[in-house]
């Protein structure tokens, strides 16, 4: 059991240098004993996010959205414990943004189309306007939800009109985290919780 910081340092040196002579091994074949156990407590489990999410109706998106939620913790898992750095470090935040993006999608859809709000074909930034003007949201997190879709788009590679070499940055991802955070928030505050 690691009791302080510098037990910390020696745990994380001794697995950084198992972990490479592990891949200097195998290389990039596979085996099938090589599978290492993922670290159990990380991840939360989909009944949390079911619970923060109970005003949507539709109990497979529910559940579907909770297994998004999921694999964020994974991508925020990769960013907090491993030392990725350039493309792969940046690749992972985008796709950590574009997962969120679509989450948010998904929650704006389903509660702003079920409310009468808007109709089903309405594009989502529309949407988002729309929830803003009937004070479902604020108007500063229907802003930041149409930053999280701009960078979401990013998803489509042909749109990207630029290198997206260092493109995406740790802060980037956090406020993609917080304005879904936020619409969770307002939505359970519209709803009466």
């Amino acid at each position: 059991m690691i009791k302080d910081d510098d037990e910390l340092q020696k745990v994380i040196e001794r697995v950084g240098s198992d972990l490479n002579d592990v891949q200097r091994y195998l290389g990039r074949d596979d085996h099938p004993s090589a599978k290492i156990k993922f670290p159990r407590g990380y991840l939360r489990e989909a009944v949390g996010f079911r619970r923060e999410i109970w005003f949507v109706d539709d109990e497979v998106l529910r559940r579907n959205l909770a297994y998004a939620h999921i694999l964020s913790d994974i991508y925020r898992w990769l960013i907090n414990r491993t030392d990725l750095t350039g493309v792969a470090e940046g690749m992972i935040i985008k796709e950590g943004i574009c997962l969120v993006g679509s989450i948010c999608e998904s929650l704006t859809k389903e509660v702003a189309v079920n409310e009468g709000i808007v109709s089903k074909k309405l594009p989502y930034k529309a949407r988002c306007k729309a929830m803003s003007k009937t004070g479902m949201i604020s108007d500063g997190l229907c802003e930041e939800l149409c930053w999280v879709w701009d960078v979401r788009q990013n998803e489509h590679i042909f749109l990207v009109d630029e290198r997206e070499h260092e493109m995406y940055t740790l802060g980037d991802y956090n406020r993609a985290i917080k304005g879904l955070r936020a619409l969770k928030g307002e939505l359970n505050a519209y709803f009466g919780v």
